[in-house]
Protein backbone atom coordinates (compact mmCIF):
# COMPACT_ATOMS: atom_id res chain seq x y z
CA UNK A 1 0.00 0.00 0.00
CA UNK A 2 0.79 3.77 -0.28
CA UNK A 3 3.21 4.68 3.20
CA UNK A 4 1.92 8.01 4.45
CA UNK A 5 4.30 10.68 4.00
CA UNK A 6 7.06 12.07 7.15
CA UNK A 7 5.92 14.25 9.44
CA UNK A 8 7.22 17.54 9.04
CA UNK A 9 10.47 18.46 11.15
CA UNK A 10 11.52 21.70 12.60
CA UNK A 11 14.87 22.08 12.17
CA UNK A 12 16.83 25.10 14.25
CA UNK A 13 20.12 26.57 12.85
CA UNK A 14 21.86 29.56 14.34
CA UNK A 15 21.28 32.32 11.59
CA UNK A 16 24.60 32.80 9.87
CA UNK A 17 25.73 35.04 6.94
CA UNK A 18 26.13 32.87 3.73
CA UNK A 19 30.22 32.64 4.76
CA UNK A 20 31.21 31.09 7.99
CA UNK A 21 34.89 31.76 8.39
CA UNK A 22 36.22 30.41 5.25
CA UNK A 23 33.26 28.02 4.78
CA UNK A 24 30.43 28.57 2.20
CA UNK A 25 26.79 27.70 3.06
CA UNK A 26 25.14 25.80 0.31
CA UNK A 27 22.83 28.53 -1.85
CA UNK A 28 20.01 26.18 -0.90
CA UNK A 29 20.60 26.14 2.76
CA UNK A 30 20.82 30.13 2.37
CA UNK A 31 17.28 29.95 0.71
CA UNK A 32 15.63 27.83 2.87
CA UNK A 33 17.11 30.15 5.78
CA UNK A 34 16.02 33.57 4.51
CA UNK A 35 12.58 32.06 4.13
CA UNK A 36 12.21 30.87 7.51
CA UNK A 37 10.95 32.01 10.81
CA UNK A 38 12.91 32.77 13.76
CA UNK A 39 13.13 32.41 17.32
CA UNK A 40 15.76 34.91 18.77
CA UNK A 41 17.54 33.70 22.09
CA UNK A 42 18.00 36.75 24.51
CA UNK A 43 20.94 35.70 27.00
CA UNK A 44 22.66 37.57 30.20
CA UNK A 45 25.69 39.91 29.32
CA UNK A 46 27.53 38.03 32.20
CA UNK A 47 26.19 34.46 29.98
CA UNK A 48 27.00 35.50 26.89
CA UNK A 49 30.86 36.73 28.45
CA UNK A 50 30.91 33.32 29.97
CA UNK A 51 30.28 31.63 26.70
CA UNK A 52 32.91 33.80 24.96
CA UNK A 53 35.01 32.56 27.57
CA UNK A 54 34.74 28.64 27.42
CA UNK A 55 34.50 29.31 23.42
CA UNK A 56 37.33 31.78 22.68
CA UNK A 57 39.42 31.76 25.23
CA UNK A 58 39.82 28.41 27.17
CA UNK A 59 39.07 26.01 24.45
CA UNK A 60 40.65 28.10 21.59
CA UNK A 61 44.02 28.34 23.54
CA UNK A 62 43.52 24.08 24.36
CA UNK A 63 43.70 23.60 20.80
CA UNK A 64 46.27 25.74 19.85
CA UNK A 65 48.36 24.44 22.10
CA UNK A 66 47.51 20.75 21.75
CA UNK A 67 48.79 21.98 17.91
CA UNK A 68 51.97 23.97 18.88
CA UNK A 69 52.87 22.86 22.22
CA UNK A 70 52.80 25.06 25.00
CA UNK A 71 54.53 28.16 24.47
CA UNK A 72 53.54 28.71 20.47
CA UNK A 73 50.45 27.33 21.06
CA UNK A 74 49.74 30.37 23.12
CA UNK A 75 51.51 32.24 20.67
CA UNK A 76 49.71 31.72 17.64
CA UNK A 77 46.20 31.70 20.13
CA UNK A 78 47.03 35.41 21.18
CA UNK A 79 48.17 35.79 17.10
CA UNK A 80 44.24 34.33 16.07
CA UNK A 81 42.59 37.14 18.10
CA UNK A 82 44.82 39.48 17.00
CA UNK A 83 44.38 38.69 13.43
CA UNK A 84 40.64 38.54 14.30
CA UNK A 85 40.48 41.89 15.77
CA UNK A 86 42.24 43.40 12.51
CA UNK A 87 39.72 42.18 10.35
CA UNK A 88 37.08 43.96 12.08
CA UNK A 89 38.81 46.84 12.05
CA UNK A 90 37.19 49.20 10.10
CA UNK A 91 33.33 48.14 11.51
CA UNK A 92 35.25 48.83 15.02
CA UNK A 93 36.09 52.06 14.51
CA UNK A 94 40.18 53.43 15.12
CA UNK A 95 39.21 54.14 18.76
CA UNK A 96 37.21 51.24 19.87
CA UNK A 97 39.77 48.81 17.97
CA UNK A 98 42.68 50.16 19.86
CA UNK A 99 41.09 49.71 23.17
CA UNK A 100 39.45 46.68 22.51
CA UNK A 101 43.47 45.33 21.40
CA UNK A 102 44.86 47.33 24.66
CA UNK A 103 42.78 45.12 26.78
CA UNK A 104 43.41 41.76 24.97
CA UNK A 105 47.70 42.51 25.20
CA UNK A 106 46.70 43.38 28.64
CA UNK A 107 44.67 39.97 29.45
CA UNK A 108 47.60 37.87 27.39
CA UNK A 109 50.26 38.79 29.80
CA UNK A 110 48.48 38.66 32.72
CA UNK A 111 47.21 34.62 31.33
CA UNK A 112 50.67 33.94 30.34
CA UNK A 113 52.13 34.86 33.43
CA UNK A 114 49.71 34.12 35.87
CA UNK A 115 47.29 31.68 34.33
CA UNK A 116 44.88 34.63 35.36
CA UNK A 117 41.86 34.51 32.80
CA UNK A 118 39.77 37.71 34.20
CA UNK A 119 41.38 40.20 32.13
CA UNK A 120 39.45 38.65 29.14
CA UNK A 121 35.89 40.06 30.73
CA UNK A 122 36.51 43.98 29.72
CA UNK A 123 37.73 42.96 26.54
CA UNK A 124 34.70 40.67 25.25
CA UNK A 125 32.41 42.97 27.06
CA UNK A 126 33.72 45.72 25.08
CA UNK A 127 33.04 43.82 21.82
CA UNK A 128 29.75 41.92 22.39
CA UNK A 129 28.22 45.74 23.17
CA UNK A 130 29.96 48.09 20.91
CA UNK A 131 30.29 45.55 17.91
CA UNK A 132 28.41 42.49 18.23
CA UNK A 133 25.01 43.50 19.62
CA UNK A 134 24.48 46.47 16.90
CA UNK A 135 25.55 44.31 14.26
CA UNK A 136 23.26 41.63 15.08
CA UNK A 137 20.20 44.20 15.60
CA UNK A 138 20.73 45.80 12.51
CA UNK A 139 20.70 42.51 10.91
CA UNK A 140 17.57 41.82 12.75
CA UNK A 141 15.70 44.93 12.43
CA UNK A 142 16.64 44.29 8.01
CA UNK A 143 15.11 40.53 7.65
CA UNK A 144 12.31 39.99 6.22
CA UNK A 145 11.45 37.38 8.70
CA UNK A 146 8.76 36.83 11.53
CA UNK A 147 9.95 36.25 15.29
CA UNK A 148 8.15 33.21 16.43
CA UNK A 149 9.19 33.70 19.69
CA UNK A 150 11.70 35.60 21.91
CA UNK A 151 13.36 34.12 25.39
CA UNK A 152 16.46 32.52 27.18
CA UNK A 153 17.24 29.10 26.83
CA UNK A 154 14.97 27.97 29.02
CA UNK A 155 11.72 29.84 28.24
CA UNK A 156 12.41 28.25 24.00
CA UNK A 157 12.73 24.98 25.39
CA UNK A 158 9.03 25.18 27.35
CA UNK A 159 8.02 26.50 24.14
CA UNK A 160 9.16 23.91 22.11
CA UNK A 161 8.18 21.46 24.50
CA UNK A 162 4.53 22.87 24.11
CA UNK A 163 4.20 22.14 20.52
CA UNK A 164 5.40 25.64 19.17
CA UNK A 165 1.96 27.50 19.42
CA UNK A 166 2.19 30.59 17.56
Amino acid sequence: GASAPAPARTVFLEDEAKLIGRVCLPPALQRAMAASDAVVVEASLETRVANCMDDYVVDLLRRFVALHGPEDGFEAYADQHRASLSRIFKRLGAERHARVSELFEIAFAEHRERGELSGYVPAIELLLTGYYDPMYDYQLANKNRRTLFTGDTDAILDWIGRGMPT
